[in-house]
């Protein structure tokens, strides 16, 4: 059976190589429900793909707690989607314990790092601790890990009539997730491109809260951010926040990014101040 189904495709698979494709450029985001499996494929620029998955996934059983593992992807994977709703991305997905989305257009960037790091707020003020005092102390430990990469991809539908599926190649999606893999729960690693576009020039992202006086260990000059090695992505930049914004910040943080603002409200000398404070 497995044989003659595979020789049966050879044809199909040549064919299909054969066949000619139409890749068309376009400035705003397609109407996917209008995109038929006809090899036509519509290319966008500067798409920023988050990426959120669940931590310890794999540890989470469908034996006798299923009614716990279950209760847990709703709560991170349902909730989740939720938050990163909220900021308008053109496009998600979910896969599994975790789902992607895709910002694009006007403001992407800013809507896409503030979606990211509410993801990681949520992940640790709400998510970690309502799992701990509902299934105790001896549960692994969980939450959110999301990546974020931006660039260009196509889209294009890949199946049968009646069962198809939207199909995105490119690297955004695809580096955002080996990101999401290589972090902890709840840490945002970006990709270096979306450090030198978004993160390095906004001190909402890049730097912790001047007036709070909250500070997360010893991060030179203030920065919240430190390089880190992507083993599944060789050879790329790549650099780790390992804390969210601090909850009597994160409102107006996540709302200055949306609002266009990079520069938080204190003057030079108080700047200065925090930046030599190690």
């Amino acid at each position: 059976m497995v044989e003659g189904l595979v020789q049966g495709l050879k044809a199909e698979v040549a064919k299909k190589l054969r066949t000619p494709v139409t890749v068309r450029d376009a400035d705003a985001f397609p109407d996917l429900q209008g995109l038929g499996i006809n090899g036509k494929w519509v290319r966008l620029q500067d798409v920023v793909a988050v990426v959120a998955d669940l931590k310890g996934s794999t540890r989470l059983g469908m034996g006798r707690h299923v009614n716990t593992t279950v209760r847990l992807y709703e709560a991170a994977t349902g909730s989740g989607v939720k938050v990163v709703s909220s900021f308008g991305p053109a496009f998600t997905d979910i896969q599994g314990d975790g789902f992607f989305s895709l910002f694009h257009g006007d403001n992407a960037y800013q809507r896409a790092m503030a979606a990211a790091m509410s993801l990681a707020y949520f992940s640790t003020e709400i998510l970690e601790p309502a799992v701990t005092e509902f299934a105790g102390e001896g549960c692994p430990r969980t939450g959110l890990k999301i990546g974020v990469d931006v660039g260009r991809l196509a889209v294009g539908k890949v199946g049968v009539r009646g069962n198809n599926e939207l199909i995105w190649p490119g690297k955004p999606v695809n580096w955002a997730f080996k990101c999401s893999g290589a972090a902890d729960a709840h840490q945002v690693i970006v990709t270096e491109r979306v450090f030198d576009r978004i993160v390095r020039a906004n001190e909402y992202l890049l730097r912790p809260c001047y007036l709070s006086g909250h500070w997360h260990g010893n991060w030179p000059s203030g920065e919240m951010w430190q390089p880190i090695e992507v083993k599944a992505l060789p050879g790329i930049g790549c650099f780790v926040r390992k804390v969210p914004w601090c909850p009597e910040v994160a409102d107006s943080f996540c709302q200055s990014i949306l609002d266009g603002e990079t520069r938080q409200p204190v003057n030079d000398w108080q700047r200065f101040r925090y930046s030599i404070r190690w």
